[in-house]
């Protein structure tokens, strides 16, 4: 979806509108699980659970890119990593 969406999300309507749809539903879905997260005490309350899922949502598209490029072991760890710390408690 990430290369359709890039690709196309400019130019064809009808693209931008389900890559939009499909980004939405995926980042309700991260929101709702780092806000059961944040109850727990296991995520950070520093940023808004919205605020985190979208820098969740970009860091796996950005993931998904690298990826293309065949990236190494080290440099997903490495993004990762700073994924899950961004979201500690």
């Amino acid at each position: 979806m990430v290369n359709s969406a890039v690709e196309l999300g400019t130019v064809d309507r009808d693209v931008a509108a389900i890559a939009n749809d499909i980004m939405k539903d995926t980042e309700d879905m991260i929101t709702k699980a780092i806000e059961k997260g944040q109850q727990r005490g296991v995520f950070t309350k520093t940023h808004s659970a919205s605020s985190l899922s979208r820098f969740i949502f970009n860091s796996l598209n950005g993931l998904r890119v690298t990826m293309k490029f065949d990236a190494s072991k080290k440099m997903f760890e490495d993004i990762v990593n700073v994924c899950l710390a961004s979201l500690k408690a």
